[in-house]
């Protein structure tokens, strides 16, 4: 079987996914790169992975290599795509395989212009092309009803999502890093509205007043960052509060190992949110804002983590409680770790694609007993 990922540039995101297709003897693999990594995302600390890997096609570099890009998709039995096929291909090119769109949710704003616009975007690239070799990778629980709304691939949508490292650490090893008297909070993301930093902040000021020993420790950047110190130095919080500034992903998994509470304050724009992927790998029991597109699909509630219903009141509700039962913050770590083992890492999600994709390629019927990643949302 041959599989052609076509995207923008190849991201810390997707590399485990293209590393446990390209390491699967079944499979002949290609990723095409339709962009160089923004300046931007390199200030950001992301590496150049098009330079890095053997098998990324970069097709922006020449007409000759957009050419071999074009015939290396027209090849493929199965394409996945990040970014719009029209571009490259017409419907006669893609007859006989399987398109596979890997999307986020359509609607991320509403009821302003660019809902608007997204409707009427919404309607020409998926209403009114109902080619019915073409499915959807949902990455994100908010992505199938934003397409029901469009009436666009009905029955042929699955579960997705981006898939991270999970590293395998023993209980007792990972217990050992949390095991400090003083609560270790975590609030990982870019310094912007979506993300709700002062969220985090609004917390950690309620949890100092009712004299509680935590730490929070807020790691990234962005247009809020000076606005979040000051609130920190307003609030007397400089004992409490670390702002650690934008660090190297590794880092960033050093910082989640040591973690007792990863809170995920975002807010319906983010589609995805693979930071969550990488609390949960790392034990932490994290309190999620519902309206986030992954946490639907990765935490049950009381469970494996907590969800909220995106207000400080709630989220603060469930912080403390987390705060003063160590026992229940471990047993919802663990939980986390082995959904993250059991299903949504990349190696399971590559074979779960693998066997949907061969069952349709035969001519089986959509709906799948897959669990996770690929099992049948409608």
């Amino acid at each position: 079987m041959k599989i052609v990922f076509l995207s923008t540039f190849l991201n810390h995101h997707q590399l485990p996914l293209c590393n446990a297709f390209f390491r699967m003897k079944n499979v002949e693999f290609q990723y095409i790169s339709v962009m160089p990594v923004s300046q931007e995302c390199l200030n950001l600390g992301y590496r150049d992975m098009n330079n890095e890997c053997d098998f990324v096609l970069k097709a922006y570099e020449s007409t000759e290599k957009k050419n071999r890009a074009i015939r290396e998709m027209k090849e493929a039995d199965v394409l996945i795509s990040v970014v719009n096929i029209w571009d490259y291909l017409t419907k006669e090119d893609i007859k006989g395989k399987l398109v596979f769109l890997y999307m986020e949710r359509i609607f991320k704003q509403v009821y302003n212009l660019e809902f608007m616009l997204n409707i009427l975007r919404g309607i020409k690239n998926h209403t009114l092309n109902r080619a019915k070799n073409i499915f959807v990778l949902c990455t994100g629980a908010y992505v199938a009803p934003d397409l029901k709304r469009l009436c666009a691939y009905k029955g042929r949508m699955y579960r997705w999502g981006y898939f991270t490292e999970v590293f395998e650490r023993r209980r007792e090893d990972a217990i050992k890093l949390k095991s400090s008297e003083t609560v270790h909070i975590l609030w990982v993301g870019r310094f912007l509205a979506l993300k709700r930093p002062q969220h985090a902040l609004e917390v950690a000021k309620e949890l100092k007043k009712r004299g509680y020993d935590f730490c929070l420790d807020m790691v990234g950047s962005g247009d809020l960052e000076n606005e979040i110190r000051k609130e920190v130095c307003k609030g007397g919080l400089e004992g409490y509060v670390n702002l650690a500034g934008s660090v190297p992903a590794e880092q960033v998994r050093t910082y989640m190992d040591h973690a007792d509470i990863f809170l995920f304050t975002s807010n319906r724009i983010e589609g995805w949110g693979a930071v969550l992927n990488e609390a949960m790998s790392s034990r932490c029991a994290v309190v999620a804002n519902q309206q986030i597109g992954a946490v639907p699909f990765l935490i049950r509630n009381n469970k494996n983590g907590l969800v909220y219903n995106g207000t400080v009141e709630d989220l603060l509700l469930k912080t403390e409680d987390l705060v003063r039962n160590r026992e229940k913050r471990l047993s919802l770590g663990e939980q986390a770790y082995r959904m993250m083992r059991k299903y949504w890492n990349a190696d399971v999600a590559a074979d779960h694609f693998v066997q949907l994709s061969q069952s349709l390629l035969s001519g089986e019927k959509s709906k799948t007993d897959l669990k996770g990643p690929c099992s049948y949302i409608g």
